[in-house]
């Protein structure tokens, strides 16, 4: 069985910006504390005060303070691109051609301002690509169990070369998002590339979002 601490902490992990906040100490303890009593009794089955609960808030935000005195900075921005027009397909890997990457690249040869990125997972294979090379491989790719999502748009920002010896460097820009309530479709990572892919509707806003966080 957990004691009240243990659940506290557990409970404040599924909690990311709740956590950074009391890591800051700027959150309101007592008024946390009321919101967390409710669950924390139905998963321990037994009564707990406001009190028990604030006590425990305060040890994890000294542990927490710690761990927030390594502030990380942004590395230095070499590019920052918005594309639009963009389409993402995904499908099974079984139903992936072999010679797949093969073909998509005799296809891209004679098209202008092309657009690709290709990722393959355990399971899934992953295409974004602009909607006019979307045509050209539509003979390519299995007709069936294909996800497709259309009106797709990109940030993607080109850092620093050290940029990979940073530990937790997207974090900021992704916290920025979710405060935001930006919905982010997928996330692609090249060594120091970042491609961020959203639906058209919160492009604008997605890239306003990112450049004021730069300018920081």
């Amino acid at each position: 069985m957990r004691t009240i601490t243990e659940q506290v902490e557990k409970e404040i992990k599924n909690l990311p910006l709740i956590e950074e906040a009391l890591g800051l100490g700027i959150i309101n303890l007592t008024a946390l504390a009321r919101e967390l009593k409710p669950k924390l009794e139905n998963i321990s089955l037994k009564k707990t005060s406001v009190g028990a609960v604030v006590m425990s808030l305060q040890r994890l935000g000294k542990k927490l303070q710690k761990k927030s005195s390594h502030k990380v900075s942004l590395p230095k921005i070499t590019d920052i691109t918005v594309r639009s027009g963009l389409v993402e397909l995904t499908f099974p890997n079984q139903s992936k051609p072999k010679d797949l990457q093969a073909q998509l690249s005799k296809k891209i040869d004679s098209i202008p301002n092309v657009f690709l990125n290709l990722s393959q997972g355990l399971f899934d294979t992953t295409l974004i690509l602009n909607k006019e090379l979307a045509e050209h491989v539509a003979s390519l790719i299995p007709k069936n169990n294909v996800t497709t999502t259309r009106n797709l748009s990109a940030v993607i920002i080109r850092f620093d070369e050290d940029t990979i010896q940073i530990p937790g460097v997207y974090y900021q820009i992704l916290k920025s998002l979710a405060w935001e309530n930006i919905n982010l479709i997928e996330i692609v990572s090249v060594a120091n590339e970042l491609s961020l892919f959203f639906e058209d509707s919160l492009i604008e806003k997605a890239f306003m979002t990112i450049k004021q966080l730069l300018k920081k």
